[in-house]
C-alpha cells in the first residue's frame, strides 16, 4: 500500500452514526460521485465536487469554506475510491480536518438520515 492510503485510512468515519453528529455540528459534507448522481439524491446540505472536476470547482469551494472547516467526503459506498480521493486532494489544499465516509450515501440513506434531490 502507498503511503497515502494509510493516512486516509486513518480519517475514516467508522459508523454512519459518527457522521450523523458531524454533520448536526455543522460539518461540511462534499458529495464526491458525478453530478448526475448528486442530482438524483444525497445528503441534505452536502456540496457537490466530483474528484476528477476538482480543479473546476476548488476555487469556488475554497471561497465558499474556511481552511479549519470539518470536511466529509463521501461517495456511493466501500466500493467506490472517490471519497478517499477528493479528500486527499483537498488535503494538499490545506484543509485541515478532512475525513471520509466511507460507507458513503447508501449507508446514509439506510439510516433514514436527511437526504434531498434535484429532480
Amino acid at each position: 500500500k502507498a503511503k497515502g492510503e494509510v493516512i486516509a485510512r486513518d480519517i475514516e468515519i467508522e459508523h454512519v452514526d459518527l457522521a450523523k453528529i458531524l454533520y448536526d455540528s455543522g460539518a461540511v459534507f462534499v458529495d464526491a460521485r458525478s453530478p448526475e448522481d448528486y442530482e438524483e439524491a444525497h445528503i441534505k446540505g452536502a456540496f457537490s465536487l466530483p474528484a476528477w472536476e476538482f480543479l473546476t470547482y476548488i476555487e469556488m469551494f475554497r471561497n465558499m469554506f474556511p481552511l479549519d472547516a470539518v470536511i466529509v467526503t463521501y461517495c456511493t459506498g466501500r466500493e467506490c475510491d472517490d471519497s478517499h480521493e477528493l479528500a486527499q486532494l483537498l488535503m494538499m489544499e490545506g484543509f485541515e480536518d478532512v475525513r471520509v465516509l466511507p460507507d458513503g450515501y447508501l449507508a446514509w440513506k439506510k439510516g433514514g438520515f436527511p437526504v434531498d434531490f434535484l429532480r
